[in-house]
């Protein structure tokens, strides 16, 4: 999905994470809404299928930084998080809880 576009649902195997600088937005995630406002971070799961949307609903602009995680690759045939989460455990990658990100960025 092009950001800004009129498009409000798109549906993706990509992971991304959004960080808010002003304004708020909000995202749809499935059957789920959420509103996010300035130095609030929200992190789309990668789930194939689900209809991810993102609308600036007020007036003022809505300025935010957003950080895509690429696909696996189509050979692996990775359709949930998981099955992305036991590849990289099968591989010996890191792979850290919410609870444990939240107590390492609360430090």
């Amino acid at each position: 999905m092009v950001m800004g576009s009129k498009k409000e649902k798109e549906a993706e195997m990509l992971e991304r994470a959004i960080y808010m600088l002003e304004g708020s937005l909000e995202i749809t995630y499935g059957e789920e809404k959420f509103e996010i406002a300035p130095e609030m971070a929200l992190l789309v799961p990668l789930e194939l299928g689900t209809p991810f949307g993102v609308k600036n609903v007020r007036r003022e602009t809505a300025s935010f930084v957003t950080v895509f995680s690429p696909p696996p690759h189509p050979d692996l045939k990775i359709e949930s998080r998981e099955q992305l989460r036991k590849l990289y455990v099968d591989n010996n990658r890191v792979v850290k809880s919410p609870a444990e990100m939240k107590e390492i960025v609360g430090r």
